[in-house]
Formats: structure tokens, C-alpha cells, sequence
């Protein structure tokens, strides 16, 4: 399977108490960044999964 990012790309990372993520157009320049609130601090396993896929929707 190839890549194709002709059209942009985005990354996403998990820190601690939030999601970040960042588009980047096909030149790799960033075009706009997010943060969403996620602790996962204390949280269990089940807890944990919860609050990503809150995230994610």
C-alpha cells in the first residue's frame, strides 16, 4: 500500500490531557492545528478507550 499525499496529510498526537492534531497541505506546510480536552490520567484501561473514541467521533 502507498501513501498518497497529494492532497495533504494529518497528524494527530496524544498528550497528556489533550488530543492535538494538524493539517498539512500537499506543499507540507501546516494549514490549521486543533486541540481537543482528553484526560486519560487514572483512568483504566476501559475508561481510557472511552474517552478516545469521545474524542474521535
Amino acid at each position: 500500500m502507498l501513501a498518497d499525499f497529494a492532497g495533504g496529510a494529518l497528524g494527530v498526537d496524544l498528550n497528556a490531557g489533550h488530543f492535538s492534531a494538524a493539517l498539512a497541505g500537499a506543499d507540507g506546510n501546516p494549514v490549521e492545528s486543533f486541540t481537543f480536552p482528553c484526560v486519560t490520567y487514572g483512568k483504566s484501561s476501559d475508561q481510557t478507550k472511552d474517552a478516545v473514541r469521545k474524542v474521535a467521533a
